[in-house]
């Protein structure tokens, strides 16, 4: 008889032939794909679905496709699968029309048009699924929805950038962890072995804990809404290992491009004081960034003492650098 120990190790054995294989036919593919044999790489895939429904490799292969080439991959079998489901669902067809609305700067088409897609996408969608879901770092229904967020907040929709994130938080598409602090939200999955809907937080999987995505797109579209101290609370749970420079920089910037100063000058100098109160002060780029926009909005707003403590302290850090001392030559020049 076969000891169970040495059943796993065959089992595992198998497994990565199996992957091996998986990923030697998906090179085929690619090279077909490169060679413009489109129709032979769509054959292929479909063959390699019906063999390996769960490989998760194929199925980021097979969802990339198609997003590529939307009417050129033949129906999926077995056609109950997660991955052929996810295919037939109204969200993934949506894309399409999307991104058409997008190309042509329909806007304010777009937006119910998402918003309204993302309610519609209920608890029992493939699109929910763990096995949709884990490791698709591209096609998840996360990051499906994160696309639009990020292309909405470079353009500047910063509420329509909320208008989507709310839609998904109400869908438990993501959600904030219960009963915990700091204000911390993760991305959701509904595990594939689950016989009901799910009820209840712990009745989800989670992709990411916290999900750095969703916290970064609230700090940045919501500080006009709901003011710059509760916008904060969604760096908490990212700034446990250090502050997040790069992120409180962007955001002082556009609330400075809007004609918020005050906010703006708040935000720099709290992430200033705030690494002075840890030690840990540093020569990085985005420190000399949030110390030259620090600057800027000071002799803007005509604190011109303020300001030159501030590069005062900056070129502590730096005191060679010719941006700060033009800067310090230009603050000399307006004080009386």
């Amino acid at each position: 008889a076969v000891e169970p120990a040495q059943r796993q190790e065959f089992e595992q054995e198998l497994d990565r032939l199996q992957a091996v294989w998986v990923d030697a036919r998906l090179e085929d593919a690619a090279r077909m794909l490169e060679r413009r044999r489109v129709s032979e790489a769509a054959r292929l895939l479909s063959e390699l679905y019906r063999e390996f429904p769960d490989s998760y490799a194929l199925r980021n292969t097979v969802l990339s496709f198609a997003a590529r080439f939307p009417e050129r991959l033949p129906p999926l079998e077995p056609a109950a699968g997660v991955l052929a489901g996810a295919l037939r669902s109204p969200f993934w067809r949506l894309q399409r029309e999307l991104e058409g609305l997008w190309q042509q700067g329909e806007r304010t088409t777009l937006l119910p048009r998402l918003v309204e897609g993302i309610d519609h996408i209920d608890l029992a969608s493939p699109l929910r699924r763990t096995s949709f879901n884990l490791d698709n770092h591209e096609f998840s229904l996360h990051a499906m929805i994160l696309r639009w967020v990020d292309r909405l907040l470079d353009a500047g929709s910063y509420a329509a950038a909320r208008r989507v994130l709310q839609a998904a938080l109400e869908g438990q598409i993501f959600a904030p962890v219960p009963d915990f602090s700091p204000l911390t939200i993760d991305s959701l999955m509904v595990p594939d072995s689950l016989g009901h809907p799910p009820a209840v937080f712990s009745d989800f999987e989670v992709v990411h804990h916290p999900d750095r995505r969703v916290h970064e797109a609230m700090f940045l579209a919501s500080a006009e809404r709901i003011g710059l101290t509760e916008a904060l609370q969604y760096l908490e749970a990212l700034e446990k290992d250090g502050t997040e420079l790069d992120l409180r920089n962007r955001l002082a910037e556009r609330l400075a491009a809007g004609g918020d100063s005050e906010d703006a000058t708040e935000l720099l100098g709290n992430t200033i004081t705030r690494l002075k109160t840890a030690g840990s002060l540093n020569r990085s780029e985005h420190l000399k960034s949030i110390y030259l926009c620090l600057t800027d909005l000071q002799l803007k707003t005509g604190r011109t003492l303020e300001a030159k403590r501030t590069l005062d302290e900056a070129l502590a850090l730096w005191p060679k650098d010719r941006t700060l001392l033009k800067r310090r030559r230009e603050n000399a020049e307006t004080r009386p």
